[in-house]
C-alpha cells in the first residue's frame, strides 16, 4: 500500500511539473500569423568550363496578422548549423511585414523562425522549411560551332518545370549577373533528357561572345520556386566554313 501511495505521489508531482512547463512555454503561438508568399530563387552563373558553374539561393517571404500595440518587434532568425541565429529585428510592427534574407544562401534547404518580443519574451510565431531548386546545368562549351545553319544550346531540366523563359543576350556585363540586349527570346519546353534550343545562325554574329539566359518558376501552394541561369559563351562558325574562309584567303 504505502509503495503503491508513494506511486501515485510521483505521477502526481511529474503531472505538476508538466503542467508548470506548458504554461510557460514560450513557443505556444499566442497571435494568429499567416505566412504569404514564400519566394525562393536560385541563381547560377556559368562564365569558362575550367571554373565550372557558381550557384546560389536568395530567400524573400511575408506574413499578415500583427498591430503595432502587439509587441516590442519581430526577431527573423535562420537555422545555421543546428541552431537559429538572429538575422534581423524589426522594430516596427505592421499588419503586413516582409523580410529578404540578406545573405546568399547555398542551394540545400533553409530553415526560418519569427519571435515576437513582447514583455520581456520571445514568443514564437511561425517556423517553416524551404527548399531552393539545383542550379541549371548548361551543356555548352566555352566555344559553340554553328552547324548546318543552326546554333543548338541545351541544358538539363528540372523537376516538375513544363517550360523555360530562354534569351540570347549580347555581353553587356558579367557582375552581379551576366546581361546584354536580348538577340533572340523563345518559351522552350523539355523534350526528353535534355533542354534544346536550336537558333538559326543566319540571324547571329559569328564570331561574338553571347550569354544564354534561362528562367523558370514554379508554384506549389504558398512557396513560389524560380531559377535564373547565365552561361557565358562564344559563338564561332562551323568548322565547313572556317575550311571555305581559308581558300578563299589561298
Amino acid at each position: 500500500m504505502a509503495k503503491y501511495l508513494l506511486a501515485m505521489l510521483i505521477v502526481a508531482a511529474a503531472g505538476v511539473v508538466l503542467l508548470a512547463l506548458d504554461c510557460d512555454r514560450l513557443d505556444e503561438p499566442l497571435y494568429e500569423t499567416e505566412l504569404g508568399k514564400i519566394r525562393v530563387q536560385t541563381e547560377t552563373v556559368c562564365l569558362t568550363e575550367e571554373e565550372g558553374p557558381s550557384s546560389y539561393a536568395l530567400v524573400n517571404f511575408s506574413w499578415q496578422g500583427l498591430s503595432e500595440d502587439d509587441g516590442e518587434g519581430v526577431v527573423v532568425e535562420r537555422k545555421i548549423n543546428g541552431d537559429f541565429i538572429v538575422l534581423d529585428t524589426l522594430r516596427d510592427l505592421a499588419e503586413g511585414m516582409e523580410f529578404s534574407d540578406p545573405e546568399t544562401l547555398s542551394i540545400d534547404e533553409a530553415t526560418y523562425r519569427l519571435l515576437l518580443l513582447r514583455q520581456d519574451r520571445a514568443l514564437v510565431l511561425e517556423e517553416f522549411t524551404c527548399t531552393p531548386f539545383a542550379g541549371l546545368v548548361f551543356h555548352l562549351p566555352d566555344t559553340v560551332l554553328a552547324e548546318e545553319g543552326r546554333v543548338v544550346l541545351s541544358w538539363d531540366p528540372i523537376e516538375g518545370i513544363s517550360e523555360y523563359e530562354a534569351r540570347l543576350m549580347t555581353l553587356g556585363t558579367l557582375a552581379p549577373i551576366p546581361k546584354g540586349e536580348t538577340i533572340v527570346k523563345a518559351t522552350v519546353k523539355p523534350d526528353g533528357k535534355t533542354v534544346v534550343w536550336e537558333i538559326d545562325a543566319d540571324k547571329l554574329d559569328k564570331p561574338a561572345n553571347y550569354i544564354l539566359q534561362v528562367k523558370a518558376s514554379l508554384k506549389d501552394e504558398e512557396l513560389l520556386r524560380s531559377i535564373r541561369g547565365s552561361k557565358l559563351f562564344v559563338l564561332g562558325g562551323s568548322g565547313e566554313e572556317g575550311e571555305e574562309e581559308e581558300e578563299n584567303n589561298d
